[in-house]
């Protein structure tokens, strides 16, 4: 590479340039990128565009050409290449490269905007019990930029999200997730072919989109968003932007090697949520649960059961069971059981207080269906409860 000679700018600012291109346009975010590109390089500035079909074809055409522009689906060999002999080169979301030359630039997508603009969708459709985000299959950057800022935002606005370890193999293990989650939930997708993935897990796992989990991508790649059943909403970006921004760029690096404007441009790309079924807003049966879960967590130990929590809420105990079916709960009768049962076992580890007192407080109406119940959740009496749990 030392016996490379740099080219001349000024030279090359008169002469044909041959501007060479690898982008992954299998999916709508390449294609939309490189219409953004042939739309702004017109046959005034002189450019001839050769597109490769893959990076060893780019290798080819790249030894030849005056410009690179290129995604993470071209070699950094080639690219490092190019940069030795002063091409200018312009990427895409690609950080590969740790040097700065000046014939290298970037172009960024704004990961932050889009997970921050996830969030807010997302609590705009209504009170969820649980947020989750399901990364990219690989540990990108921009999934990752794209999951802590869906978190942070959440975080604001008071609200935890829970993350799925995509390094997870174990056949399932999406499903098991999904259905681990407290419903109805919210779940935010790094892309649509996660989003595609996660709702076939679901589906696997019998976890119901939307009325369970509202399901929400990013692409708006109509190849994956209604290929599934539901079909996916999701944020589309104006990718086109990206490639009409990398071919400025580039048009600037090669009338001049400093170009002016920064070298590194980050995309503000979020237009709009495009949605479809996954994220229909979740029906009034989440709602009605809701409230009888309040209802219930501030009165199981007042010896309640499933036909007074109806009775709050105005409807029949049929409407009520069907509604906990809807959103996946677990049943009226069994959701007091445990929070009575869980009062019971705080009681008997903080207190003195003696057994019957403590079964009485907590609303059991029968002693020796306490002591079996109780038993049978803790797996110990409640006086073995007490001893392994008392303060010393």
């Amino acid at each position: 590479m030392s016996g490379e000679i740099a080219p001349n700018y000024a030279i090359i600012h008169n002469m044909q340039k041959d501007l060479a291109i690898l982008l992954r346009i299998g999916g709508t975010t390449g294609r939309n990128i490189l219409a953004g590109i042939l739309k702004r390089i017109k046959d005034r500035d002189n450019c001839t565009i050769r597109i490769a079909s893959d990076a060893n074809d780019f290798r080819r055409v790249a030894s030849s050409a005056s410009a690179l522009i290129a995604d993470t689906s071209a070699d950094v060999a080639t690219i490092q290449t190019a940069i030795a002999c002063g091409k200018p080169v312009v990427l895409l979301n690609d950080w590969r490269i740790k040097e700065h030359p000046e014939n290298l630039g970037h172009i960024r997508t704004d990961d932050g905007e889009i997970g921050f603009k996830a969030a807010n969708y997302l609590l705009s459709l209504g009170k969820f019990r649980a947020f989750g985000y399901v990364p990219a299959h690989t540990d990108c950057k921009w999934s990752v930029k794209r999951g802590r800022a869906f978190q942070l935002r959440l975080r604001r606005n008071g609200c935890e999200c829970s993350m799925f370890n995509s390094s997870e193999s174990e056949d399932g293990a999406l499903g098991t997730w999904l259905k681990g989650l407290p419903k109805p939930a919210a779940v935010f997708c790094a892309w649509d072919a996660v989003a595609a993935d996660v709702a076939f897990a679901a589906r696997k796992a019998k976890v119901k989109i939307p009325s369970q989990v509202v399901l929400l991508g990013v692409d708006n790649d109509e190849t994956y968003c209604t290929s599934t059943s539901p079909q996916i909403s999701s944020i589309e970006f104006d990718a086109e932007n990206e490639g009409r921004m990398a071919a400025e760029l580039m048009l600037k690096m090669l009338k001049s090697r400093k170009p002016g404007a920064s070298r590194t441009i980050c995309c503000g790309t979020a237009k709009r949520i495009v949605e479809r079924e996954s994220t229909r807003p979740p029906a009034p049966a989440a709602f009605l649960v809701e409230r009888a879960m309040k209802f219930i967590y501030e009165n199981a130990t007042k010896g309640i059961d499933p036909g007074d929590v109806a009775d709050n809420l105005g409807i029949s105990r049929t409407l009520l069971d069907l509604r906990f079916r809807e959103t996946g709960n677990t049943s009226v009768g069994r959701l007091i059981l445990e929070h009575r049962l869980n009062a019971l076992a705080a009681l008997i580890a903080k207190t003195r207080y003696p057994l019957l007192r403590a079964i009485s407080q907590c609303g059991f109406g029968s002693i020796n269906h306490a002591k079996a119940v109780f038993k049978k959740r803790f797996g110990m009496t409640m006086r073995e409860y007490r001893a392994h749990n008392s303060p010393r």
